[in-house]
């Protein structure tokens, strides 16, 4: 367990994934790929578990949104377009 530990600390780019977000599949492939046994999701969820790991969403806040902007089409063209049918 401490070579999975190790990798998922080190993070799912290190492991050659475009984001670095660990899903139950992904952490399954590692453990394949570290020389372990094929698991089900929820053995591998349960693993985590154990392994002191908790279930995260990532935050997901553009950062270019423009509250200003998008509340003056809130208050000037969402009226109009709510009324047509």
């Amino acid at each position: 367990m401490g070579k999975l530990r190790k990798s998922l600390l080190a993070g799912a780019k290190k492991q050659g994934y475009s984001a670095d977000l660990w899903t139950l599949s992904r952490v399954l492939t590692l453990i394949v790929k570290l020389g372990g046994s094929c698991f089900s999701t929820v053995h591998v969820w349960r693993l985590l578990v154990r392994m002191g790991f908790s279930p995260q969403r990532p935050f997901s806040c553009v950062r270019e949104r423009d509250e200003a902007a998008i509340d003056d089409w809130k208050s000037q063209e969402w009226p109009s377009l709510e009324n047509k049918p």
